[in-house]
């Protein structure tokens, strides 16, 4: 599309920031309201309960801290469609509402382009009752930031309203939190002197901290992705009221968005960010990978981790119920970790012979070929059925936090492996569809529904998604991969490099890496690869040279599963973890 010189100078003008005209009420009591994020895995009808929240409160106008839609898209049918509906939820606020722009909302120029046609500049200023409102654009830099251009703004708006009774900065990322500060350091130098306050959002839980001795807000959400493990951990979902009486300083007041509870707006401080964040994310439970002699076992060692990285005891407790097909010993925890110490726990998964499924399913497909009934022992358990069952540890974490104890549950699941072994072709592999499909007999296949690491796992929703299996064999110099997917929804590209579903193959023998990628219609010039549609998604076979040395190597599969075309940031489903070294080791039979 040729677009006219009149389009793309009305474009520049709307994307020009403006410092906009002084409100003369003379009521100097203000009060506004602010709604948190909403998107990156967005809850239904959360944020429309907030905007009914608001309407409740009866704020003077609304502010906002970004994420407004899920973004991340180059199609303008899809991002148009998002911003239709938030402003079909927006204008049912009673009040003004003022935008401000998060990384979901911009993620790519041609959505920065579509933000200013729809709302106009990024970044902007506006003073209400002798109050500075200064609104920043915090994806100016690549990963978050302030350019030279928008730090240049910002200091003159702060300059002409030197005067003002106070300041309110509201941006999506707390830059002041990042090592380098993203430019932010420069705009609080220039207000330095002056009564401010600051509020952002993007991290999904809140914090109160202090900077230069002024409050600065990082706010929780409105409906977008959170455990919704509570407030003492920061996770809930809320609007913020604030208001600024002639002589005062801000009073600031969390509500929650179900329900008339009203939350503190200290409620987790920076003091206490550190035990909250280890709580949220469960780093303090780790449980290591374990390295089998075989396929099969009868008893598994497991060492439990637990890592207490702060100034305070961590308490564990909890009670290990048994798990597919094996029991636990010791199978309960009540214990306290000392203040930076670490504390590791041998836990023996023993298996249960009165609650072995694999007992009458000796079948479970492996990476080599299954065995039969008769060359297993008795109490014998499959590894490859055990991951895909997904065991866990999962114990609960304490902290005594500034509302008294805070307890959340961490789950690591149980991961195992063994050396595989790569069966020898009786002849040349054929690709399937061919005449010569026995190449590819269904016990050489290993099948995975549940992977062991996803890459933008919020968009794969569980086997009945899609799930993919693979075999190897060698023949000659040559290992032969294949790999087929099981797909509610196949998506293809015209160009290989499109956004499409699509099968990689990792090979890491020594020092040399090999990675092969195929799409739907591949026939790959450089290493043989062939791949094309099937019933149940698609197909893809691969030739890979042998290490010119040595038996073992490590290989790795992976699917990229593409749902949603407009989704740029597809799941991509690996097998083994890609950062796990000593998993997806194979070995050559003789």
């Amino acid at each position: 599309m040729i677009r006219s010189p009149s389009f793309l100078l009305a474009l520049v003008l709307l994307a020009i920031p403006t410092i906009r005209a002084a409100d003369s009420s003379s009521d100097d009591t203000l009060r506004f309201a602010i709604i948190c994020d909403r998107t990156g895995g967005m809850r239904p009808g959360v944020f429309e309960r907030a905007v009914e929240k608001i309407n409740s409160l009866d704020p003077e106008f609304v502010m906002s801290v970004g994420d407004l839609i899920d973004g991340y898209t180059e199609s303008p049918i899809v991002w148009t469609a998002q911003w239709d509906e938030l402003d079909a939820i927006i204008k049912n606020f009673k009040a003004p509402f003022h935008a401000v722009v998060g990384n979901h909302d911009i993620s790519n120029p041609k959505m920065r382009e579509a933000w200013v046609q729809r709302r106009g500049a990024t970044h902007y200023a506006f003073v209400r009752k002798d109050v500075l409102f200064l609104v920043l654009d915090s994806e100016d830099l690549s990963g978050g930031g302030f350019g030279a251009g928008q730090i240049a703004f910002a200091r003159n708006a702060i300059a002409e309203h030197a005067n003002v009774r106070w300041t309110f900065v509201f941006f999506h990322r707390p830059l002041w939190l990042q090592e380098n500060e993203g430019g932010f350091n420069q705009i609080a130098d220039a207000l330095l002197g002056r009564s401010y306050t600051v509020f952002t959002g993007h991290l999904h839980h809140y914090i109160s901290a202090k900077r230069r001795g002024m409050d600065h807000y990082v706010l929780a959400t409105s409906g977008g992705d959170s455990g919704m493990r509570g407030e003492g951990v920061g996770e809930f979902d809320h609007v913020t009221t604030v208001t600024l009486k002639p002589g005062g300083r801000p009073e600031i007041l969390n509500h929650a968005v179900d329900g008339s509870r009203t939350i503190p707006p200290d409620v987790l401080t920076e003091t206490y960010e550190g035990r909250a964040a280890a709580l949220r994310s469960g780093s303090w439970l780790d449980v290591a990978p374990i390295m089998l002699e075989s396929g099969e076992f009868s008893r598994i060692e497991i060492p439990v981790t637990l890592r207490n990285p702060e100034p305070t005891p961590l308490k564990v407790t909890g009670v290990l119920a048994s798990q597919a097909g094996i029991r636990f010993e010791p199978d309960t925890f009540n214990t306290s970790v000392l203040p930076g110490q670490n504390a590791t726990v041998l836990v023996v998964g023993h298996v249960r012979e009165d609650d072995n499924p694999v007992k009458r399913e000796k079948t479970a497909v492996t990476s080599q070929p299954s065995p039969t009934r008769d060359s297993l022992r008795d109490g014998s358990l499959s590894a490859h059925w055990l991951n895909e069952s997904a065991p866990s540890i999962r114990l609960m974490g304490s902290y005594d936090m500034q509302t008294g104890a805070v307890e959340v549950p961490a789950s690591r699941t149980i991961r195992v492996d063994w050396k595989h072994r790569v069966p020898l072709a009786s002849g040349p592999v054929a690709f399937p569809g061919s005449p010569h499909t026995d190449d590819w007999a269904p016990e050489l296949f290993t099948t995975v529904a549940r992977p062991m690491f996803i890459a933008e796992s919020w968009d794969w929703h569980g086997p009945q998604d899609g799930a993919f299996r693979f075999a190897v064999q060698r023949y000659g110099s040559s290992l032969h991969v294949l790999v087929e997917t099981t797909d509610d929804k196949l998506v293809t590209a015209r160009e290989a490099a499109g956004l499409q579903d699509r099968i990689i193959v990792v090979m890491q023998a020594s020092d040399i890496a090999t990675r092969e990628e195929a799409v739907v219609g591949t026939k790959s010039q450089h290493a043989y690869c062939q791949a094309r549609e099937s019933e149940k998604g698609m197909i893809a076979q691969f030739a890979l040279g042998l290490p010119a040395q040595g038996s073992t190597f490590r290989l790795n599969v992976s699917w990229v599963d593409v749902d949603r075309p407009e989704n740029t940031k597809p799941s991509v489903l690996w097998w083994r973890p890609p950062a796990q070294p000593t998993f997806g080791q194979f070995s050559l039979d003789d």
